[in-house]
C-alpha cells in the first residue's frame, strides 16, 4: 500500500510539472506573437508619425509611447507569472 502511494504522488508531481511547462510553453508563444505585433504596430507608427500634419505629430507619439509601455508592463507580468 506505501508503494501504491508513492506512485500516486510521482505521477501526481509529473502531471504538474508537466502542466507547469505547457503554461510555460504557452506563455512564451504569446510573448513571442505579442512582441511581434508590437514591433509591426510601433513601424507603422513610426511611418504614420511622419506623413501626419505637424499638428498630429505629437498625438502620435503619445500612442507610440503608451503602446511602448503596455509592452513593458506585459513583459512585466509575463515574466512575473514564468517564475
Amino acid at each position: 500500500l506505501g508503494k501504491l502511494e508513492e506512485m500516486k504522488e510521482d505521477a501526481q508531481a509529473k502531471a504538474k510539472e508537466a502542466a507547469k511547462q505547457k503554461i510555460k510553453e504557452k506563455m512564451d508563444e504569446a510573448l513571442k506573437a505579442i512582441s511581434e505585433s508590437t514591433i509591426k504596430n510601433q513601424e507603422i507608427l513610426a511611418k504614420v508619425q511622419g506623413i501626419v500634419p505637424d499638428s498630429a505629430k505629437e498625438a502620435v507619439g503619445t500612442v507610440i509611447a503608451v503602446t511602448k509601455s503596455a509592452y513593458e508592463q506585459i513583459l512585466e507580468i509575463i515574466s512575473g507569472i514564468k517564475k
